[in-house]
């Protein structure tokens, strides 16, 4: 079922329109670009909040980790 399940949505893929099929690749791209990029802007300024005394460089090592 979820083998046929997947060959329909492959098969959906490949028959869209371009417009659909561009409009889709922009969705995903912006996940998988501004997702992570939001959540890294999160991490630092948690880092920061939680350790003030440090210096940027180190801040940025733990923001890393």
């Amino acid at each position: 079922k979820f083998v046929q399940l997947i060959k329909r949505f492959v098969w959906f893929l490949g028959n869209m329109p371009l417009f659909l099929r561009r409009y889709l690749a922009k969705i995903v791209t912006v996940y998988l670009l501004v997702i992570p990029n939001q959540f890294a802007k999160i991490t630092k300024l948690n880092v920061e909040l939680a350790y003030p005394e440090l210096s940027e460089k180190q801040r940025l090592r733990l923001v890393r980790a």
